[in-house]
């Protein structure tokens, strides 16, 4: 493994990451992409996608920095699924899972490393507010300028109720379970240096 480690987006916890670190993170976000890709041939719909779940516990994890990943993901997933257009339209369309994952790191990024996390009501409320149906409205306006949807709000809205529905039965779990677990072992992976 390489001993030099990158810094990226460096955070207030002053993190660094090594290869191995990027490597596993994308190969998680690439396998929630093909799980939705082949689940979407098996129920003939689109309304499971792992990738934007997995992002925003990620990004609340690990900040800003797994951006980028969660933009190589969107533009693999949108060749994997063949989605017409030029390269303009492709870009817009794989910028969509980094905005509305930073759009959820922005709004609450105070709110999940708090003294009690996500473990009162009124966090978790707002960690909902802010952290999920804002992000997910942002969602409704890049999944409007979908082909498959041709401007239909009915699908617009089923859309916007199964993406929430994912982000909150598993993205919201992971990070009121994992979370302490997280900050009280760290992963063996990233190297924390404190300067």
């Amino acid at each position: 493994m390489f001993t030099k480690t990158m810094k990226i987006f460096s955070d207030s916890k002053n993190h660094t990451w090594n290869l191995g670190t990027w490597v596993l993170l994308m190969l998680i976000l690439l396998a929630g992409s093909y799980i939705s890709y082949y689940a979407r041939n098996f129920t003939d719909s689109l309304l499971l996608y792992l990738p934007t779940s997995l992002a925003f516990v990620m990004v609340h994890w690990f900040g800003p920095r797994i951006l980028p990943l969660a933009f190589i993901n969107a533009f693999v997933t949108l060749f994997l699924w063949q989605a017409p257009g030029p390269w303009e339209r492709i870009l817009f369309l794989a910028s969509r899972e980094p905005v509305i994952v930073f759009v959820s790191w922005f709004l609450c990024k105070d709110l999940v490393y708090t003294s009690r996390g996500l473990s009162n009501t009124k966090s978790f409320s707002k960690f909902i507010l802010f952290g999920v149906v804002v992000p997910d409205l942002i969602n409704s306006i890049y999944t409007f300028n979908y082909t498959f949807v041709n401007g239909n709000l009915e699908k617009v809205s089923l859309l916007w109720l199964s993406d929430f529905i994912t982000i909150f039965s598993i993205g919201l779990p992971l990070l009121h379970f994992f979370t302490p677990v997280k900050t009280t072992y760290s992963f063996k992976l990233i190297n924390i240096e404190n300067k």
